[in-house]
């Protein structure tokens, strides 16, 4: 019916993965900073890298011009897809 709403909703998704990926990012300089990277993004303030928390503002600020109906139907998507990844855990841990 309406592509519109579900390419806002598939947007609403990415961002959110973006927003995960960047967050790991720095949540990995503070909590294991002596660990061996092949990779780390340039410029630093003290332990936090700059790129990423730029990335994670603008991300933000793209997710508030998103259309709510595309945001809750992307907000829901992403339950369904964490409730079945907690149900397969569940699972493999039921059985293992």
């Amino acid at each position: 019916g309406q592509i519109g709403l579900v390419a806002s909703a598939t947007d609403f998704l990415i961002y959110t993965i973006f927003l995960v990926v960047n967050g790991a990012v720095i949540a990995l300089r503070f909590r294991a900073p002596e660990v061996s990277r092949p990779f780390r993004t340039p410029w630093a303030l003290g332990r936090t890298p700059v790129l990423p928390v730029l990335a994670l503002l603008t991300v933000v600020l793209m997710l508030a011009y998103l259309d709510r109906e595309a945001a809750g139907i992307g907000a829901a998507i992403l339950a369904v897809g964490a409730l079945a990844g907690g149900l397969q855990r569940l699972g493999a841990g039921v059985a293992g």
